[in-house]
C-alpha cells in the first residue's frame, strides 16, 4: 500500500520531525480506541492481571466507564483509586527503582496518554527514543495524587509498569496477525504497525523460526543475526560491520571471518574461506594441514563441504574469481606448495608472466570448464591496463544446517538460547576443529 495512505502519516514531513513523538502517542490512542481487541490486550499487559482485568468488567449489569485522552493535565485527573504509570519508551524500566526518585516538583504536568477504566486511572509516557522517563512519569503520578489526595499514600495508590515500545509492537502484531487469520483486519492497528516500522523497525517483534516458512529468508536471517548480537554483547565475539554479509571475527591466522547465509529453503550456510589472502595461504601451504570431513556441531556430526576459490584482486579490491569442486579439475595437485609460491600474491608482474598462469589453469581444469568464461578473462585482465594484480589459492569450506532442525532450536519469539548456542558451537567447531 501507498504509504501517504496510512491513516496516521501525515502528507508531508516537512517541519514535523519534533511531531514524531506526538504522532505515535496520537497513534497509539487513536489505535486503543479504534481496535477493541488491541485494547484489550494492551489493558491485560499493563494491568499484569488477568483476574484484575476479569473483575473490572465482570459486572454486566453496569456500565463500565472507559475514557481514553491524550495530553491531559493531571489537574483534569480526579476520580479514582488507583494510578498506574506506565512508561512507553525504547528503554525498558527496572520497576522496582521507580519509588526511589527525589526530584519532585508541583505542578501541572501534562500526561501524554491517559487512560480510565472504572476507579482506575492508567497514566502513559511515551517517548520516540531510548530515553528514561521514569523521573518524570513518577512526578506526574505524584502531582496528581498530591492535588486529590493524601500523599502519604502515595505507594499505596501508585503502580508502575514497563510497556517498552517491542513489547507494545508484540501485542499489536499478534493482535494483527489473529484478524489476518479470521478475515477481518483492523486498518488503524495495521497502519500504526506500519508508522512504527518505518520509525524504527527493530521494535517490531521477530517472528520465531518455527513459525516461518522455508522462503522467508530475510526474516530467518533477522533471527540468526539477533543470536549473533547477543554473542557480541555476552560472549565477546566481534560481528562484522559490513553490509553485504553477515558473520562474526574469526581468530585463526588460515581465515578472519565466518559467514552466515540462509539458502534458498531455508538452511542455514556457516561458510569459513580460507587461504583468502596469500598470508592467510601460508598457514595451509607451507605445512602438511589436514582438513576435517565432519565437525560436530551441538552434539551432531555435519559434513563438510569443500570448495575451492580463487580469488583475483587489484590494489586490495576484488575485481573477479573462480568458485569450483573437485569435479572440476583434469588431475589433482592445482593446489600445491610449489603452486602456492610461484603464483598467489603478486608475484605475476608483468602481463608476459600471465601466459603461465593460463598454462597452469588448462593443465589443471577440465577442458569442459570455461575458466577464461568464469573470469572473465579477456574483459576483466588481457583487455586492461593492468600491469599486475594479486591472486590466492583458497578453500570454501561450509556446513548446512536444515531448516527443519532450526525450527527444533528456535521455538520461542522471546527466547533466543536454541540459536544462540547453535551459533555459539558453530563457531567453536570452526575455530578448533576443522584445520588440524
Amino acid at each position: 500500500m501507498n504509504s501517504h495512505l496510512n491513516v496516521f502519516n501525515t502528507y508531508t514531513k516537512k517541519e514535523r520531525v519534533y511531531q514524531l513523538e506526538n504522532d505515535l502517542t496520537r497513534a497509539f490512542a487513536i489505535c486503543m480506541q479504534e481496535d477493541v481487541l488491541f485494547f484489550y490486550e494492551v489493558l491485560k499487559a499493563v494491568l499484569n492481571d488477568d483476574k484484575q482485568l476479569d473483575l473490572l468488567l465482570s459486572n454486566t449489569e453496569v456500565e463500565n466507564k472507559v475514557n481514553i485522552n491524550i495530553q491531559q493535565n493531571s489537574s483534569n485527573i480526579n476520580s479514582y483509586e488507583k494510578i498506574i504509570a506506565v512508561s512507553l519508551s525504547e528503554f525498558e524500566m527496572n520497576v522496582n527503582h521507580f519509588f526511589n526518585q527525589t526530584n519532585l516538583h508541583e505542578y501541572d504536568p501534562i500526561c501524554d496518554i491517559v487512560i480510565e477504566l472504572n476507579d482506575i486511572v492508567i497514566i502513559i509516557e511515551a517517548k520516540r527514543d531510548g530515553v528514561d522517563c521514569k523521573a518524570q512519569l513518577y512526578n506526574q503520578a505524584y502531582n496528581v495524587v498530591k492535588k486529590s489526595n493524601d500523599i502519604s499514600k502515595f505507594s499505596e495508590i501508585v503502580e508502575s509498569r514497563d510497556l517498552n515500545w517491542k513489547k507494545l509492537m508484540q501485542i499489536a502484531s499478534k493482535v494483527s496477525s489473529f484478524q489476518k487469520t479470521v478475515g477481518q483486519i483492523n486498518r488503524f492497528t495495521l497502519d500504526f504497525i506500519n508508522l512504527v516500522k518505518g520509525h524504527n523497525p527493530n521494535w517490531l517483534p521477530e517472528t520465531p523460526i518455527a513459525a516461518l516458512t522455508a522462503n522467508q529468508g530475510f526474516a530467518i536471517r533477522r533471527r540468526i543475526e539477533s543470536a549473533i548480537n547477543y554473542l557480541e554483547v555476552n560472549d565477546g565475539i566481534k560481528k562484522l560491520t559490513y553490509n553485504d554479509r553477515l558473520g562474526m571475527v574469526f581468530t585463526k591466522p588460515w581465515a578472519q571471518e565466518i559467514l552466515f547465509h540462509i539458502a534458498d529453503e531455508g538452511q542455514l550456510v556457516v561458510t569459513v574461506y580460507a587461504g583468502n589472502t596469500k598470508a592467510q595461504g601460508w598457514h595451509l601451504f607451507s605445512r602438511e594441514v589436514e582438513i576435517a570431513k565432519t565437525l560436530n556441531i551441538e552434539g551432531k556430526d555435519y559434513e563438510l563441504q569443500q570448495g575451492y576459490h580463487i580469488k583475483l584482486t587489484s590494489f586490495q579490491k576484488f575485481f573477479t574469481g573462480l568458485w569450483f569442486r573437485d569435479t572440476e579439475f583434469n588431475k589433482p595437485g592445482l593446489y600445491s606448495k610449489e603452486n602456492y609460491f610461484n603464483f598467489t600474491g603478486r608475484s605475476i608482474k608483468s602481463k608476459g608472466q600471465w601466459t603461465a598462469l593460463e598454462q597452469l589453469f588448462d593443465e589443471y581444469f577440465l577442458s569442459s570448464y570455461d575458466w577464461r568464461a568464469k573470469l572473465n578473462w579477456e574483459e576483466k585482465v588481457i583487455n586492461t591496463n593492468k600491469s599486475q594484480f594479486d591472486i590466492s589459492f583458497g578453500y570454501e569450506l561450509f556446513v548446512v544446517i536444515p531448516f527443519e532442525e532450526l525450527k527444533m532450536m528456535d521455538d520461542s519469539a522471546t527466547k533466543l538460547d536454541g540459536l544462540v548456542n547453535l551459533i555459539r558451537a558453530s563457531y567453536k567447531a570452526f575455530e578448533e576443529d576443522l584445520i588440524k
